[in-house]
């Protein structure tokens, strides 16, 4: 029998010492993958990125997308972060801007699936018109696909086949 836990949370209070006075910043926060019962991402507004280790949630130092809606990682070395702007990669246990993909300045990676460290796909909005990247292990590359109106999410059960 397969346990399913599901979390959802869009408000997180966030505290940050600025000067000699603790603020509270309430993050919002819009995507969350566990890895194990001790490694845990989340990311939301304003480029924010919490990891959990299993006693503690820790913020992160986000460079590059300004917002981030999508997470997901395929192993606790390989992960991806989408958001208005960009995408940002994980690997060798730090965070930075995945230069291989060039978005235009609104567009937003709404969603992000990775299936293993060299198949990923995401998907986003660009002035509502919907676009889809598929990520082969080096690069990512648009995929050219019918006009349509924004796309949120993304899922794949294996390397071709995919809602």
């Amino acid at each position: 029998m397969r346990k399913i836990v599901a979390v959802l949370f869009t408000l997180f209070i966030c505290l940050s010492l600025k000067g000699q006075i603790w603020v509270d910043e309430r993050c919002r926060l819009w995507a969350v993958d566990q890895l194990s019962k001790d490694d845990a991402w989340a990311v939301g507004l304003k480029g924010v990125i919490y990891h959990y280790d299993g006693k503690n949630w820790d913020r992160i130092v986000s460079i590059g997308a300004t917002d981030l809606h999508s997470l997901c990682f395929s192993d606790a070395k390989n992960g991806f972060a989408g958001g208005t702007g960009g995408i940002l990669m994980f690997k060798n246990n730090s965070w930075a801007p995945d230069s291989t993909i060039k978005l235009k300045r609104f567009a937003t990676v709404t969603g992000i699936y990775m299936l293993d460290s060299l198949n990923a796909w995401a998907v986003g909005d660009d002035f509502s018109e919907g676009f889809i990247l598929k990520y082969s292990g080096r690069t990512w590359k648009k995929v050219e696909i019918p006009k349509c109106s924004a796309l949120n999410s993304v899922f794949f059960t294996s390397p071709n086949n995919g809602w």
